[in-house]
């Protein structure tokens, strides 16, 4: 009775402030909401305690002995004192005594689930409930995914709290986005990685024309992966002038051992935050870009390129990318990256890296320590006359929608 006065108190209230407009209207309505479950919650905690107490103290009383006559005298003497109304009652009162205390209880915890169901309908009504399918979604995908222990339990803290907070409040959509972001990444989900050395470098071939040194540099790569099943300590740097096809290469690896590809560009990069993600915290806070290549690739064991490595930019107020990258190249340390958006360690030991450079003298040493360097020099004539016949001319005529029927390129035009 006193809950349901409780009650129809604060629905008076409630519906006092629906009358009020609208901009106040939706501030109002949501802290009456707030109020009634706070109070009612607190009056049922209440009995709760109270009826708990009442059972603990009958069940730390001794049991009354049975009076003999010769203890009529001290009966006389303690007949001042106040009697136990419990005392000397049967076990099968006792036993009724236990059920109605059961009873009570479980009518409170009715009463309880009734309210709750009431105050979910009145937030549906005013449209502030918070969307049970999307957070039943996610919590599944957690419990699917093979997330680590530490991501796992981060994420469902982090989900226990938006499911109890207002759906309304901005610390809500900034959960929401933490968790779909956390979940997107790819947690031990590997792709098969092809070990045929003849079908690599076939694959290799078709791609690329010339570049032995390169190719034979990655297939001594893919007969070490196939021993360890990890790839080696050190990185490929390819390095050159612009045009002679070092990106371009870096796919044909990746085709080559049938890895996902994804692509980091570097120049001009001046921001710490940029490698290791910006903390959750600030205000528009993201991953960081390693993160994002593996959010993109799917996988966690893609070949990702980090392009154009030398424009690094060092010495910027807000932090020395290159120090993040050597944590990213380091194989003692990548198998617990920490992204500081994230907030939990990520195995990053099972990804390929492949770094492409224009000129090497403005790599720090500690990153050049960690690299292999491939140079790859200009064409050849020779060279230059076979891949426009072999990739150019064909793209240029499938683009154009010509067939050799329309038209023929000879030797000396393409010259």
């Amino acid at each position: 009775q006193a809950v349901a006065a409780l009650v129809n108190t604060w629905m008076g209230t409630l519906r006092s402030v629906q009358k009020l407009t609208m901009s106040e209207s939706s501030l109002s309505v949501e802290f009456v909401i707030d109020k009634i479950a706070e109070q009612v919650q607190e009056s049922v905690n209440t009995r709760m305690q109270r009826r708990a107490m009442r059972e603990q103290l009958e069940a730390m009383r001794p049991a009354q002995t049975p009076q003999t006559p010769g203890e009529s005298g001290e009966k006389g003497a303690d007949s001042g004192k106040k009697k136990d109304p419990h005392a000397g009652k049967a076990a099968p009162e006792r036993f009724r005594d236990n059920m109605k205390a059961q009873q009570e209880f479980m009518m409170l915890t009715h009463q309880e689930e009734a309210i709750k169901a009431r105050l979910k309908e009145l937030r549906a009504e005013l449209g502030i409930e918070a969307d049970e399918d999307d957070i039943a979604a996610l919590r599944n995908k957690i419990e699917t995914l093979n997330m680590s222990e530490e991501a796992k339990k981060k994420a469902l803290k982090e989900l226990n709290r938006l499911e109890d907070m207002n759906p309304q409040a901005q610390e809500a959509s900034v959960i929401t986005t933490y968790l779909d972001r956390l979940t997107s990444v790819p947690w031990n989900e590997f792709s098969v990685v092809n070990s045929d050395i003849e079908l690599a470098e076939d694959t290799l071939n078709t791609s690329h024309y010339g570049m032995d040194e390169v190719k034979e540099a990655i297939l001594d790569r893919i007969a070490v992966m196939n021993q360890t099943g990890k790839p080696s300590g050190t990185i490929l740097c390819l390095a050159g002038p612009p045009g002679v096809g070092k990106t371009s290469i870096a796919k044909g690896i990746a085709e080559a051992t049938g890895r996902k590809y994804a692509r980091i560009a570097l120049g001009g990069v001046s921001d710490e935050s940029e490698i290791r993600g910006h903390r959750v915290t600030y205000v528009g806070a993201k991953q960081g870009r390693i993160i994002d290549a593996m959010i993109d690739a799917g996988t966690s064991n893609p070949l990702v390129t980090l392009d154009e490595i030398d424009k690094l930019l060092s010495g910027s107020m807000r932090g020395d990318p290159e120090s993040a990258l050597l944590e990213v190249l380091d194989p003692e340390q990548n198998n617990s990256f920490k992204d500081h958006y994230l907030g939990v360690d990520y195995d990053l030991s099972n990804v390929m890296f492949i770094c492409t450079a224009n000129d090497l003298s403005r790599i720090p040493g500690p990153l050049r320590d960690r690299m292999e360097i491939i140079n790859l020099p200009g064409y050849l004539d020779e060279e230059k006359l076979e891949i426009a016949k072999r990739y150019l001319v064909p793209k240029r005529m499938e683009r154009n929608g010509l067939t050799e029927d329309h038209i023929e390129f000879t030797d000396d035009a393409i010259k």
